[in-house]
């Protein structure tokens, strides 16, 4: 445990005159240890007028936890009326004893007297701070504030004043990159971050933390804080690569296989779980299985098939209008005259082939392209 132990002494003087009890010269004996495994000091005392052997002295039965004849934590000398400690004293045990003791004389007709002897211990810093708990276990979610509190330390300390204060750091086997991700109080124990942590970057830290005591030399232990990071829905599906080409025979039936595209995601669970669909392009002649990214065909593909596709590329101010597959056009929102009474539109045709040719037309030479409209009390438009 450390500890050290000593044979301590202590004198009790008295004095005597014959035919009279022996009388104490104090009403009490009363001693501080400095440190507890420090000797006590010694004077060696004769009564007064008569050797010192001519008087018995002895503890009175009933002290408590001092028996005879070798007491628990004392030797007691009758004859010297010498008292040595006979084990270390803890004053986190008990931090004063009383010992109640007699002296009598030699005499035919013997007389007694009675004192007290108190001993006080004084405290050293034998004590080492104790965590409450060896091992935190704390959570959090991913990109919460920096200052949000993790956990409240707590440790403590039986010794007293400077010898029992106890103040938290950060252990040296805690990297001082990671030291500076988190706050740490040293007075409360109050642990909390220092900036927003990404679960993507780092999911988990063990902190070691110090509870150190005043003393000197100060004494010290070493408590682990384990967090966990959560995961949130933080990160968009990546695809790799980002474009893909394939061939396809024609004429080849449904389900024929094409390719199969890949994404991934960096969170975790349902967050990290990719899902496939087709957006655009030719959603009737293909489709994705929606776990795997396997693309097949839908039909049978027909290479002289000539395929165009239809786009409004400008004049379509306020995105009011849009074309269909087929080349038609529709309106997408409500016209008001007064606010634009004409549009003109130019719209383009290309293929799909790998190398795509395109034409484009200005919609005000073609009809339906280039509107004009009545005022008719706010009632449906009529287009020349």
């Amino acid at each position: 445990s450390g500890r050290h132990e000593t044979l301590s002494f202590l004198p009790l003087p008295l004095v005597n005159t014959f035919g009279t009890n022996a009388v104490w010269d104090g009403v009490g004996s009363a001693f501080n240890t400095t440190p507890i495994d420090s000797p006590l000091p010694t004077r060696p005392v004769a009564a007064a007028g008569m050797p010192f052997s001519w008087h018995r002295l002895s503890l009175i039965p009933g002290t408590p936890g001092w028996s005879s004849p070798r007491r628990d934590k004392a030797i007691f000398y009758e004859n010297s009326g010498l008292v040595t400690s006979a084990t270390l004293l803890d004053r986190e045990i008990a931090s004063e004893i009383v010992l109640n003791i007699s002296a009598k004389d030699q005499g035919l007709q013997p007389k007694i007297s009675y004192t007290k002897l108190i001993v006080n211990i004084t405290d050293v810093n034998d004590q080492v701070p104790t965590f409450t708990q060896s091992t935190y276990h704390v959570s959090l979610v991913e990109h919460a504030p920096a200052g949000t509190e993790l956990v409240l330390l707590s440790a403590s300390d039986d010794d007293l004043g400077a010898n029992g204060t106890i103040r938290f750091s950060f252990d040296a086997e805690t990297p001082a990159s990671i030291q500076e991700l988190f706050r740490l109080d040293s007075v409360s124990g109050q642990l909390s971050t220092g900036v927003e942590l990404d679960r993507e970057h780092q999911a988990s830290y063990l902190l070691h933390i110090r509870a150190e005591d005043g003393g000197s030399p100060p004494l010290h232990s070493v408590g682990n804080v384990n967090i966990t990071i959560w995961d949130i829905n933080d990160n968009r599906p990546v695809f790799y690569p980002v474009q893909y080409f394939a061939n396809v025979k024609e004429n080849e039936p449904s389900g024929s296989y094409v390719t199969t595209v890949s994404a991934t995601d960096r969170d975790l669970g349902r967050n990290g779980t990719v899902k496939y669909i087709i957006t655009a392009g030719d959603t009737s002649k293909f489709r994705i299985n929606s776990n795997t990214g396997k693309i097949t065909t839908l039909v049978p593909l027909d290479r002289e098939e000539k395929t165009i596709m239809y786009d409004i590329t400008s004049g379509n101010m306020g995105d009011v209008f849009g074309i269909f597959p087929d080349g038609q056009l529709y309106i997408k929102t409500e016209l008001d005259r007064e606010i634009q009474d004409r549009y003109n539109l130019v719209l383009e045709a290309k293929d799909r082939a790998v190398e795509p040719l395109s034409a484009s037309v200005n919609a005000c030479r073609i009809i339906f392209c280039f509107w004009q409209f009545h005022n008719l009390n706010c009632a449906t438009g009529q287009f020349d």
